[in-house]
């Protein structure tokens, strides 16, 4: 062999080993990526409690590019304890009737509970169906129910991330993991599909410009929770499309989990579909106007009383009507206060009354007997406190058979009632006491008209609110109640009559004339100067 021969197979020896060498650095890169591949698999299996991949969401939601029937404006209201739909057509004076509660199987044509159970046999039910299966389990202390997710945006710090919290076994037993965030969006969707269903039932389409209403946040927390709330009212589109024709016989958490993280990647896709929300003391206010057209300048200043089921808040505003401009709501600053008792208290009181007129006659009761009465009085409380306050009587049969009345003399004699409506009353005052005066003195002329929505804004004591002098302020101030229904309900549909209170929210949010809500406020009022338009003088701004 030649000296140039071997040179040159030294050199191809040298190639063989550096290649081999690359080789064996791509097969241990090759590795290590797989092995990056596989943490970051398992922490998305963990973070949902399942490795299965993104389901495939049925329904045509993805492929809608815009609102079909654009007449049609939808208004989803969620509330504490029971949430609403209504919808117009064309104008607000055409109302569609939204019968949510009827559809969901409930005994309330209007509404359906706002609640989610998921069961031992780890599938996930709603509404009167989740009440009905989680009763037991939660009075005995085993379990909780969903039932506070008005309570998730409410509560939440301005900025928080809804899915970083996540339930606990009490609320799901099963292994898949579920955040606030995903309970929220599902429960949404089974709304959507109640409310969807039902615009369907009437030959309208399902994909329709749906609004959501809110409470009266402070700034920060209303930047937050607007956007926040839009992302799950579109998440529920494509879910409520997904579930349709399902609830009824409860989601699997499996299934619910994969289809929760479909939404979440593609809800973009339906954001048009989710119109700008509205706060629910304005859509409450303007349910009561249909056609308005004002003949003078004229203001008042007024106070929205919404009593639902698990907080009673209240809200102040200048109402500032003018025939060029139309109305306005200005927010008075402070003003905004909640109590967090409601409607659910004044259940409370009466189940405890209904427990001691028993245990009075019969001493000593079975704990597991006395479990079964709880059980059966949680479910009928409701619906005995509204026969109370309609009949002034209500007579009551528990689970062991055993039989008895109370009169409505002897429930407002109840020292927790008087409790009750004792603080009320101090809470009203509080919301007003932190008022600068100017506004009653000037935008009011001393006198406040009160305004009651909710469910529980027909009881005796809510009512009450709206009789006579506040005391305790630096200026007296006379209230006024509104009439408890506009002139148009009773006129055009009283059929409403008796649910009106429960639905002002839903119907006046689907109304396309609401008084206008400029988010500037005004720490005084200084009256109103003729500068083209009435206005309140920018010096005054606070």
């Amino acid at each position: 062999m030649t000296s140039n021969e071997s040179e040159l197979l030294g050199l191809l020896r040298s190639l063989v080993a550096k290649v081999d060498a690359i080789e064996a650095t791509v097969a241990d890169v090759a590795r290590r990526v797989g092995s990056v591949e596989e943490r970051l698999k398992g922490r998305d299996a963990e973070s949902n409690g399942s490795g299965a991949p993104l389901a495939v969401l049925r329904g045509n939601a993805l492929s809608v590019r815009a609102a079909e029937d654009p007449d049609v404006l939808l208004c989803l209201d969620f509330g504490t304890a029971r949430s609403k739909a209504f919808a117009t057509r064309g104008t607000d004076e055409n109302l569609v009737d939204i019968a949510v509660g009827r559809r969901a199987g409930s005994q309330t044509m209007h509404s359906v509970l706002s609640c989610m159970f998921i069961g031992d046999d780890e599938r996930i039910y709603f509404g009167e169906d989740a009440a009905n299966r989680s009763e037991l389990a939660v009075l005995q202390g085993s379990r909780r129910r969903i039932d506070s997710f008005k309570a998730i945006i409410t509560n939440a710090n301005p900025g928080a991330d809804l899915r970083a919290t996540i339930l606990g076994v009490d609320l799901n037993p099963s292994d898949i993991r579920l955040s606030e965030g995903d309970i929220l969006s599902l429960y949404l969707a089974y709304l959507t599909d109640l409310a969807a269903s039902e615009l369907e039932a009437q030959g309208i389409s399902r994909y329709v410009t749906r609004r959501f209403t809110t409470p009266v946040f402070p700034d920060d927390h209303r930047r937050w929770a607007a956007p926040t709330l839009t992302r799950h009212y579109s998440e529920a589109v494509l879910l409520a499309d997904h579930f349709s024709g399902q609830w009824r016989e409860g989601i699997t958490v499996s299934d619910a989990a994969n289809a929760i993280r479909s939404a979440a990647a593609n809800f973009p896709a339906v954001l048009h579909l989710v119109a700008e929300p509205e706060v629910e003391p304005v859509a409450a206010f303007g349910s009561r106007f249909r056609s308005f057209e004002p003949e003078r300048r004229s203001r008042k200043l007024l106070t929205i009383v919404d009593v639902g089921a698990g907080t009673t808040d209240f809200a102040t505003f200048a109402l500032i009507v003018d025939p060029e401009l139309g109305l306005k709501m200005y927010l008075v600053p402070n003003s905004v206060h909640a109590l967090r008792k409601a409607g659910n208290e004044v259940d409370r009181i009466l189940q405890e009354l209904i427990l001691r007129k028993v245990l009075a006659e019969r001493p000593g009761l079975d704990a597991s007997l006395l479990a079964r009465i709880r059980a059966t009085l949680s479910l009928q409380q409701r619906v005995l406190k509204e026969r109370l306050f309609r009949d002034q009587v209500v007579s009551f049969e528990l689970a062991d058979d055993t039989r008895g009345e109370v009169t409505i003399e002897e429930f407002l004699a109840d020292p927790d009632l008087q409790r009750f409506s004792s603080e009320l009353r101090e809470h009203f005052t509080r919301s007003l006491a932190k008022i600068e005066s100017s506004w009653f003195r000037e935008a009011g002329g001393n006198t406040l008209e009160v305004v009651f929505t909710g469910g529980g804004a027909n009881l005796p004591m809510i009512q009450g609110l709206g009789r006579g002098q506040v005391a305790g302020l630096a200026d007296y101030v006379d209230c006024v109640a509104s009439p408890s229904l506009p002139r148009w309900v009773s006129r055009d549909y009283p059929e409403l009559g008796d649910e009106f209170p429960q639905l002002a929210v839903a119907i006046g949010g689907a109304s396309r004339n609401l008084p206008q809500y400029p988010e500037q406020q005004f720490a005084s009022f200084g009256g109103l100067t003729e500068q083209g338009a009435w206005v309140i003088p920018p010096a005054r701004k606070g």
